[in-house]
C-alpha cells in the first residue's frame, strides 16, 4: 500500500503542478493582454490630450492675432489715406501748376497779327455769321 499510496501522492503532485504551471501561463497571458490594454488606454489618453493641448494653443494665437490685426489694421488704413489725401493735394497743385504754365505761355506766344491766326478768325468769323443766320431764318419761321 506504501507503494500505491506514494504512487497516489506522485499522481496528485504531478497534477497539481501541472495545474499550478497552467494557471501560472494563463497569468502572464492575461497580464500580457492587460499590460497591452493598458498601454493602448494610456496612449490613447494621451493622444487626446495632446489634440486637446495643441487646439487651445492654436486657439489662443490664432484670438491673440486676430486682435492683433484688428488694432493694426486701422492705423495702417489711417496712414494710408493720409498718404492718398497727400498724393492727390500734390498732384493737384502740379497739374494746376502745368495748366497756368501752359496757359500763359499761350497767351505770351499769341499774335492776332500773325496771317494764320487771321485765317482762323476769319473762319470762326464765318461760321458764327452762318449760325446767327441759321438761327435767324429758323426764329422767322
Amino acid at each position: 500500500m506504501n507503494h500505491k499510496k506514494s504512487k497516489y501522492i506522485k499522481i496528485l503532485f504531478s497534477c497539481l503542478f501541472a495545474g499550478f504551471l497552467l494557471s501560472v501561463s494563463f497569468r502572464f497571458v492575461s497580464a500580457g493582454e492587460d499590460m497591452e490594454s493598458m498601454l493602448t488606454n494610456w496612449f490613447s489618453a494621451k493622444k487626446v490630450a495632446s489634440i486637446a493641448e495643441i487646439e487651445t494653443a492654436v486657439n489662443e494665437e490664432k484670438n491673440k492675432q486676430i486682435a492683433k490685426l484688428k488694432e493694426e489694421i486701422p492705423q495702417k488704413l489711417a496712414a494710408a489715406d493720409q498718404q492718398i489725401k497727400q498724393k492727390t493735394e500734390s498732384e493737384v497743385a502740379k497739374r494746376v501748376a502745368e495748366l497756368e504754365a501752359y496757359t500763359n505761355e499761350l497767351i505770351q506766344n499769341y499774335d492776332p497779327t500773325i496771317e494764320e491766326n487771321q485765317k482762323k478768325i476769319a473762319e470762326l468769323e464765318a461760321i458764327m455769321e452762318a449760325a446767327k443766320a441759321d438761327m435767324t431764318a429758323v426764329a422767322e419761321e
